[in-house]
């Protein structure tokens, strides 16, 4: 962008500057003025109304000295000015001005998705058509929010105005890893009204570039164009100075900011030195651990990560997919509850690999740990099972719903069998919702809500039955396939298969499958946080040893409690985005001993608005059904009684 140096004024606390510098300063179109009798310097940037500016300054005009940004301003009145508080205390400061030959770029953040305190998902980009949400003030406060302090009674003025007006106000923590315990002492001890985001992995912070704080970030919703960064405010001996609510004004009315960015004041932020990863030993174990069982050939991912040059390829998409927490698919919050098949990039992990994204993802030296031949992912994952039960062949149409469909096949077992695992396998995953396998028929299983003995869900891993666990197959038992297909525009079939693994000998405990579950809810139309309940009663002493939540497309949170017999709660997990297309069985860490009469307590919400993207239909009363655009709430959860 060619740039243009307009006339440069040299200002000296000291008083070597002329008594006459604000008379005797440049006169033509594009001026940078200072007034040094105001107490601080006062710089008055004279211009054609419409032409942008960068103001810098240094502390010396010896060769070598950096100039640093303090300013970035349009001109949208005949002339405009600005103290410099920071310089009170220097010996003496330089200052110049850049007229861009062309407007800046507008600036567009990624999107991100992060939790806050109170353990609710926030994603910046989730309410982009939403029209009375005007805009989000991000408040960046480093690792602790005590830098907030002098600043919080000007934002509890300016979100007591603005947030009327669609101004929401988040408060962005970069403390480091997955605990929210500071971040929630802060918030009761300092009386903070706004959520504080944790981004624990400090990807957020990185991005937007924050070195000191406080610095807010003025993001204007709908075009999510990044319209003032700096201060909130700035007090001089001649008045204060209100960025802040300037730009915000400005924004509600349309109308171009002046000050588009100051340079902040206050301590540095504190990030975690990051230099750029190397791709054989740091970056490649990290995708090799956390990515390559579901991105390579054969598997669920859309594309294969076989090499360096494959990943290098889509680096900036991976960047993308990391902030809005959509990779890797674990939901479980970190801050609640240990679970023994945690697959989520643990924060020194995010942050490896959005150092090498940001650091233009090199490829280093030494060999390449992804390009090794790989080969296609096995029918059973688990291996080949000792007995495989299909059943008949079934043809789907191309389009409209399909009605569920119970099929029963009989085992014929000649004796009772125990089983380390049970693995629906989809004949064709393009047209199977989900199968549950039912003992018995599925009247008695109330179809699915009091349990099942088998299931297939998008997002469930093949896995064995815990440890000292197994469920029984009884002789002369029959099995019922509930499979729910949809419609893919043309005409289809499928085979789902039923593997068996086998015990040698009973195990210590007999495993079960439960479920609270509504069925009773109404969802009103363009209602977001609609709420339900259900419980569960242990009638004996159990253990607990995985759960599994289940939603449609408009479920939003889901939480998992215990209630103990005298009436404590116990968080077992907190899910603060439920992705449908993702459902997921999360194995403890270590199972929960039950004490008879406990219950199960699962508590979740839906979004039936147009912000939801994944709503079918926001204009509808919503209720209880077995097809995807109806709804369903069910926490399932395996267990076994005994002491």
């Amino acid at each position: 962008m060619r740039r243009f140096l307009l006339p440069l004024l040299l200002l000296a606390l000291v008083g070597i500057t002329p008594p006459r510098a604000m008379a005797d300063a440049p006169t033509s179109p594009d001026a940078l003025q200072i007034d040094p009798f105001c107490g601080v310097p006062r710089l008055g940037i004279a211009g054609e109304p419409g032409a942008f500016y960068t103001i810098e300054s240094a502390p010396s005009l010896l060769p070598g000295t950096p100039w640093s940004p303090v300013l970035d301003l349009a001109i949208t009145t005949p002339g405009a000015s600005w103290c410099d508080t920071e310089a009170q205390g220097t010996v003496r400061r330089f200052y110049r001005a850049i007229r861009l030959s062309a407007p800046p770029p507008e600036v567009r953040p990624r999107n991100f998705r992060l939790t806050d305190h109170t353990g609710h998902s926030r994603e910046l980009y989730y309410a982009f058509s939403d029209e009375t949400l005007t805009g989000y003030v991000l408040i960046f406060t480093g690792n602790t929010c005590s830098n907030l302090i002098p600043e919080l009674p000007a934002l509890k003025l300016l979100s007591d105005r603005y947030a009327p007006k669609g101004v929401q106000f988040w408060i962005v923590s970069s403390l480091f890893g997955t605990s929210r315990s500071n971040l929630i002492a802060e918030a009761s001890a300092l009386h903070i009204p706004y959520p504080i985001l944790h981004d624990g992995a400090q990807l957020v912070t990185r991005d937007f570039g924050v070195t000191q704080v406080p610095e807010v970030v003025l993001i204007q919703n709908w075009t999510f164009q990044l319209m003032y960064r700096g201060p909130v405010q700035e007090s001089t001996s001649g008045g204060r100075q209100e960025y802040l609510a300037s730009a915000i004004d400005s924004m509600l009315a349309q109308a171009p900011v002046t000050l588009t960015r100051v340079r902040p004041l206050g301590p540095p932020s504190d990030l975690i030195a990051r230099p750029t990863p190397d791709w054989a030993r740091d970056v490649a174990p990290i995708l090799q651990n956390r990515c390559i069982r579901c991105h390579s050939p054969g598997n669920i991912g859309p594309w294969s990560m076989t090499n360096y040059a494959a990943v290098k390829f889509v680096a900036e998409a991976i960047k993308d997919e990391v902030l809005s927490q959509r990779m890797p698919p674990w939901h479980a919050d970190p801050h609640v509850g240990k679970f023994a098949n945690d697959s989520s990039l643990r924060p020194e992990e995010a942050a490896t690999l959005i150092a090498w994204v940001d650091g233009g993802a090199p490829r280093g030296t030494g060999p390449d740990p992804l390009d090794v031949p790989l080969t296609e992912a096995p029918a059973w994952p688990l291996g080949t099972p000792d007995i495989i039960l299909s059943i008949p062949n079934q043809a789907l149409p191309a389009s409209g719903d399909i009605d569920y469909r119970y099929l029963t096949v009989d085992p014929a077992l000649s004796a009772d069998i125990w089983l380390k695992a049970a693995v629906v396998r989809p004949g064709n995953r393009k047209v199977v919702h989900h199968a549950l396998v039912f003992q018995g028929t599925a009247a008695q299983a109330l179809g699915g809500l009091s349990g099942y003995f088998a299931g297939y869900v998008p997002g469930l891993d093949p896995t064995f039955f815990p440890d000292g666990t197994g469920k029984l197959l009884a002789k002369g038992t029959k099995l019922t396939f509930q499979m729910h297909y949809v419609s893919v525009g043309t005409a289809q079939t499928d085979q789902t298969q039923l593997g068996l693994y086998l015990l040698p000998k009973a195990p210590t405990r007999s495993l079960q499958t439960k479920a609270a579950y509504d069925i009773a809810f109404s969802i009103p139309p363009r209602t977001n946080g609609y709420q339900t309940v259900a419980t569960a009663l242990f009638a004996k002493n159990s253990w607990l040893y995985e759960i599994s939540p289940h939603q449609h497309l408009r479920g939003t949170w889901f939480h998992y409690d215990l209630q103990l017999p005298n009436g404590t709660r116990q968080p077992i997990i907190h899910i603060p985005h439920y992705l449908f297309s993702w459902q997921r069985l999360y194995r403890l860490d270590q199972p929960i001993q039950v004490p008879a009469g406990s219950r199960i307590v699962c508590t979740g919400a839906w979004d039936n608005t147009p912000q939801n993207l994944s709503n079918p239909n926001p204009d509808t009363t919503v209720f209880f059904g077995e097809q995807t655009y109806e709804e369903m709430f069910i926490g399932y959860y395996n267990y076994a009684e005994g002491p």
